[in-house]
């Protein structure tokens, strides 16, 4: 921001004591069921059930933030509920409590929750798949 437009604004163009707020959510994250799910189907079944699952955890995403900035509501709440299923599955259970948490919102009144939980979502569900990515492509 040029100086100009600071003291337009009315801020102080020194900015010693400014906190900057970044949220660093906890990814929680269970390998019980990618273990089963490599015990039971083999390595080359089991990651293609992940990549399905990833894909469709992102498509997921992608509605629940299509249906948050359309305000469908109900909508919004159906996708974020099929996040669930899909990320216990492979152990995600941080992105699992966060979009019930979306889903909990979606039912209230509350656009501030909502709009702050989806956020929450999206950041915890992106940095989560990546990790299930580098997790199971693993030798």
């Amino acid at each position: 921001m040029e100086k100009a437009a600071i003291h337009i604004l009315g801020i102080h163009p020194n900015l010693d004591g400014l906190s900057v707020v970044q949220p660093r959510d906890n990814l929680a994250f269970d390998p019980a069921p990618l273990a089963r799910l490599f015990a039971d189907k083999g390595p080359h079944q089991a990651e293609e059930i992940i990549c399905r699952a990833v894909e469709d955890l992102a498509r997921k995403l992608q509605r629940v933030e299509e249906n948050h900035r359309a305000c469908t509501f109900a909508r919004l709440g159906e996708s974020a509920a099929g996040m669930i299923a899909v990320a216990d599955q492979i152990g995600l259970s941080a992105v699992s409590q966060v979009a019930k948490d979306v889903r909990d919102c979606a039912l209230s009144d509350d656009a501030v929750a909502l709009g702050s939980t989806v956020a929450r979502l999206t950041r915890v569900t992106d940095r989560s798949l990546t990790e299930i990515w580098d997790v199971s492509v693993m030798p």
